[in-house]
């Protein structure tokens, strides 16, 4: 509480100082330049909506994939009627009519998650990187600004993102076998780095919006970031499903077999789903950073040390 306390304290100085530059540079700012910036807002609109579609389309792509593949999977090799509703995502491009339809829409999904990296490179994270974060002192007490930390954490964000796009791609093209070989182990692979690399990027990300040095940032991603929280929660929350299940088998009498598939199939769905969730909301910081400031972002907050 007292860290929190020192850091909401030093946010709201800062919050006061930018206000009070905004207001000198109102005051001398020329009919002329005002109507020259307002002239771009349409044109900031127009790109704020584009790269909000990136993340949008690579889930809901994702999300078509995964439905198309569960009903052709089903057609063709029935699970349901094994008592099996969430096989494993990698069950569904096996074989058969859904195999082309998986490999080609997660590769795509792989791509767009690739490009919403990028666009969160150039559009937030270079952002937060040069407005530095908030530390505590080690020493003296107070807070300062460090901006080698929020470089290396902004750098950190933007590899292990594209990391986990890799592991999309991977192990989208290289889908799982009916008899375990290279090709399986590939995609077994791919997988793994998704989620290692989604874990890792989560983690940078969230340190960045919540340590935010600029207030403008920090008040415009504020519900973005308690989104990504609960994005992050989640999984931990899905890990009780299978006790759940348990419990529904003795009264449904359902086979053992079917219990565990089911149970590891909606923790590995709600765990991918929920990293899905986390990529869509950078549709919002995209498009909210490019309405508010542009590509040239806020000025970066450079205030001295607390004393």
């Amino acid at each position: 509480m007292g860290a929190d306390g020192t850091l909401r304290r030093r946010r709201l100085a800062l919050e006061k100082e930018a206000e009070e530059k905004k207001s000198g540079s109102e005051a001398s700012d020329s009919p002329a330049n005002r109507t020259k910036r307002n002239g771009l807002l349409p044109c900031r609109t127009g790109l704020g909506v584009a790269a909000a579609l990136v993340p949008i389309s690579a889930a809901l792509i994702a999300g078509a994939t995964v439905s198309s593949c569960y009903l052709l999977t089903e057609s063709q090799t029935p699970f349901i009627d094994k008592g099996i509703i969430f096989p494993a995502i990698s069950f569904l491009g096996v074989s058969g009519d859904a195999k082309l339809i998986y490999q080609v829409g997660f590769a795509t999904t792989g791509l767009l998650l690739l490009c919403t990296v990028f666009l969160l490179n150039v559009i937030v994270a270079s952002h937060l990187a040069k407005s530095g974060i908030l530390v505590e002192n080690q020493t003296g007490g107070g807070t300062s600004v460090d901006f080698e930390k929020s470089v290396l954490a902004a750098s950190r964000a933007v590899k292990t993102g594209a990391v986990s796009a890799m592991g999309v791609l991977l192990q989208g093209i290289f889908v799982l076998e009916m008899k375990p070989g290279w090709q399986s182990i590939i995609h077994w692979a791919g997988a793994l780095i998704f989620m290692m690399g989604a874990q890792a990027h989560a983690q940078e990300v969230i340190l960045l919006y919540e340590k935010t040095a600029s207030p403008a940032l920090h008040n415009l991603l504020r519900g973005s970031l308690e989104w990504k929280r609960a994005c992050i929660n989640a999984p931990a929350i899905i890990f009780v499903v299978p006790i759940g299940l348990q419990i529904v088998r003795v009264f449904l009498g359902l086979d053992a077999g079917a219990v565990v598939q089911n149970a590891m199939g909606i923790v590995q769905w709600g765990i991918i789903a929920s990293f899905v969730l986390f990529f869509v909301s950078y549709a919002y910081d995209c498009w909210r950073c490019i309405n508010s400031f542009g590509f040239l972002g806020p000025p970066a907050a450079r205030p001295a040390a607390d004393d």
